[in-house]
């Protein structure tokens, strides 16, 4: 997405956390801009985000991802599901947002 985006991305990332029941930690991850880190939690998932720094130099992304709780095992597919489409919902509404989505093996 657009460097212009970003703000709008916070924003989205923002209402996703609100709307599926995350306490949220959103900080700066450098001193620079656009360098945004995201740590939501629950009781089943944690989510992180964070730049993805192969990126160009007009566009900013970000890497996203689901993981179990510490120590527990990893949630049912059909408990991630919902936040997966949520997700994609709510990163729809900024402009130039492209979402891929990538599994990690196991």
């Amino acid at each position: 997405m657009d460097k212009s985006a970003h703000d709008q991305f916070v924003a989205q990332m923002q209402e996703f956390g609100a709307a599926f029941g995350f306490k949220m930690k959103i900080k700066p991850s450098s001193p620079r801009p656009y360098d945004t880190f995201f740590r939501m939690w629950r009781h089943d998932v944690d989510l992180l985000a964070s730049r993805d720094p192969d990126t160009g130099a007009t566009d900013v992304g970000f890497q996203i991802g689901f993981y179990p709780k510490r120590d527990q095992p990893p949630p049912s597919p059909e408990n991630v599901t919902p936040l997966v489409e949520g997700l994609r919902e709510f990163l729809d509404k900024v402009p130039g947002a492209a979402v891929t989505e990538v599994t990690r093996p196991r």
